[in-house]
């Protein structure tokens, strides 16, 4: 990336959390967060070296990086600070990505991740969270290979193997939400649950979604976070779910 931006003739602004950020991220809970500009930077902006905070409804450490991106090219164009401030806080985020669809006595989240990183990621940010317990029902990815499956299990036993507190784990095929297009084939879901073999946690298999749901909803309690994992195969999770709660989600 480095040697790509020293060949480009344009005036370059940096960010993450590095001291030597252009735009330097300070992250201090799930949603809050505040920017402070180099001198560089503000004097590239001609806006204030004053810390800006800002919060967005959303979780995860990525999610925070994208949103510095939006409000650095935002301050880049002009945007007040209020202005991107007041937006953000209402941002009501992007489908399926680390979405709470509920939040009282337990909490419902749902993720699309479909490959490793997407899977570390969430797990590291359910982490931080501090669940009393976590449990996940995850989907098996149909028709999209042996491999990935096989991937994408792994890193979910290593990311979950590391977590304190008790995990268990239901896996579907959700064969009663996707289309043939994207059933899982024997091959796929042997090679998900290859990495299941032993385990520190509970692991059940559910071939269909809605029973998977409910089975992790009647497992639930005070203080637990109930993830749900996977692409299409849990995509109509947000659907079935509000019939085994005690509101609609």
């Amino acid at each position: 990336v480095r040697n790509m931006m020293s060949d480009l003739n344009v005036t370059k602004i940096s960010f993450g959390q590095h001291p030597d950020a252009d735009i330097r991220i300070s992250w201090h809970s799930n949603s809050l967060f505040q920017l402070a500009l180099s001198k560089r930077a503000h004097e590239m902006l001609g806006i204030t070296l004053e810390p800006i905070p800002f919060s967005v409804p959303l979780l995860g450490i990525h999610n925070i990086y994208n949103t510095t991106l939006a409000a650095a090219i935002a301050l880049t164009a002009g945007c007040s600070q209020t202005t991107i401030a007041d937006r953000l806080i209402t941002f009501p985020g992007v489908h399926r990505r680390l979405q709470i669809l509920y939040d009282n006595e337990y909490t419902i989240i749902d993720d699309y991740a479909h490959n490793p990183a997407g899977i570390q990621q969430v797990i590291e940010t359910i982490k931080k969270l501090h669940p009393q317990r976590l449990i996940v029902v995850v989907a098996i990815r149909g028709n999209r290979g042996v491999e990935i499956n096989k991937q994408n299990s792994l890193m979910l036993h290593h990311a979950i193997s590391r977590l304190t507190v008790p995990v268990s784990v239901i896996i579907t095929s959700s064969t009663d939400a996707v289309t043939n297009k994207d059933q899982v084939s024997p091959e796929e879901r042997r090679a998900f649950l290859s990495s299941f073999n032993r385990n520190p946690f509970l692991v059940s298999e559910e071939p269909l979604l809605q029973e998977a749901l409910k089975q992790g909803l009647a497992t639930v309690r005070e203080g637990d976070i109930l993830l749900l994992l996977g692409a299409q195969g849990m995509d109509r999770a947000r659907q079935f779910i509000p019939q085994f709660l005690p509101i609609g989600v």
